[in-house]
């Protein structure tokens, strides 16, 4: 009843609870009122009091632990495990974030996917740091090491470093290192360097000068344009310099209306001045060998990624023949019987699903179908 909720919550304020989810470590009671809490990481102060905030208050943590067993329970039904994970930072307080996500094949080859993790990474992101706490969500869900085929990651020097200390296989995201050839790939040539040097500096214009958006966005409404804002690129953010001259062009009739009502011509042309000379020093600034590495690092990126497919390749044949070796003479006569048999076979369409062919031909390949739901777990990137 209401009076049994209330009289509850009452007793649970004056002794606090036993059982409170742990969003509340970031919360401070108020002494003087303690139907109030004060937000630790915003100083937003929120409601104790309410039927509804008790019951939620309450009755998370039994979610919590409801959903945790049934993932859990969902992860005994396999033995190897792909993960992936990265670290952000939240952009509304000072808190750092590594998350862990699992990825694996179901027995009736279903890709199934879990986020297990989203733990807190204090002080520095080093090395050490990271592989500790990565291993420390593992093994909070019980996953030994050794279930694990591989984790994809970013290319940090320190995410890399922190896997080959805790001693986990690692591969590097994809969709990461596809980005970074392509933007070292731009930056070699020097006109499209110089058009992005230039779009900063419109974007900068913009970000630094309240009145000069005002402005902006006055002409937008004049030219019956909806009212738009410059994309800032950001290094860490994929694509932003892409989006950031797409927002250029979209607004190119109205930034012309504003050069020509704001800027006279000889701001226009001490401006122009200002970023040749910027431009210049940064020529200057870059050696002719720092322009060669840029030039050739996106083609060795990609012999990297060659010569790593090639080395997994071989280890799953390794593998296979060392599992071979390993078992008893009918079963290493039956396994060889069955691999010819699969290379035998003629190949599949690409656009096929490699899941749904094992799908229906695991029971006649039983031994390369563990193989596959191992190997085709592993997502080529870590992106979310």
């Amino acid at each position: 009843s209401q009076l049994q909720l209330r009289a509850g919550r009452e007793k649970a304020m004056r002794h606090g609870i036993s059982n409170k989810s742990a969003v509340w470590n970031y919360f401070k009671v108020d002494e003087d009122d303690k139907t109030n809490a004060d937000c630790k990481l915003c100083s937003a102060k929120l409601s104790r009091g309410g039927a509804k905030v008790y019951r939620e208050y309450t009755e998370l943590p039994k979610l919590h632990d409801s959903v945790k067993k049934h993932i859990h329970s969902r992860l005994q039904a396999s033995s190897e495990f792909s993960f992936t994970t990265d670290i952000w930072t939240s952009s509304v307080s000072p808190v750092s974030l590594i998350s862990l996500t699992s990825q694996w094949i179901d027995e009736s080859f279903t890709p199934q996917r879990a986020i297990l993790h989203a733990k807190q990474l204090r002080g520095s992101h080093t090395s050490q740091a990271i592989a500790h706490v990565f291993e420390e969500m593992l093994q909070t869900w019980g996953i030994p090491k050794t279930s694990v085929h591989v984790v994809l990651r970013d290319n940090a020097k320190n995410m890399i470093k922190a896997m080959n200390d805790a001693g986990l296989p690692s591969l590097p995201c994809v969709a990461h290192t596809l980005q970074l050839a392509v933007h070292e790939g731009l930056l070699a040539q020097r006109s499209i360097a110089d058009a992005i040097a230039v779009g900063r500096k419109i974007v900068g214009h913009f970000k630094h000068s309240v009145l000069a958006y005002s402005r902006l966005e006055d002409i937008q409404g004049q030219l019956n344009q909806p009212i738009k804002r410059l994309q800032q690129d950001v290094q860490t953010r994929w694509n932003s310099t892409y989006y950031m001259l797409q927002s250029l062009i979209e607004q190119k009739r109205v930034l012309g209306w504003y050069k020509d009502r704001f800027f006279s011509t000889n701001t226009a042309s001490e401006a122009k001045l200002h970023l040749k000379q910027e431009l210049q020093m940064m020529s200057r600034a870059e050696s002719e060998g720092s322009r060669t590495e840029a030039a050739e690092s996106p083609a060795k990126l990609f012999l990297q990624a060659q010569a790593s497919t090639s080395s997994s390749l071989e280890t799953v044949f390794e593998e296979i023949a060392m599992e071979q070796a390993q078992a008893a003479q009918p079963l290493a006569a039956g396994a060889a019987i069955e691999l010819d048999a699969y290379l035998g076979e003629a190949p599949s369409p690409r656009e096929d699903s490699p899941l749904k062919y094992w799908g229906v031909n695991k029971i006649r390949f039983p031994t390369l179908a563990k193989m596959a739901r191992k190997y085709l777990s592993a997502p080529c990137s870590s992106v979310e």
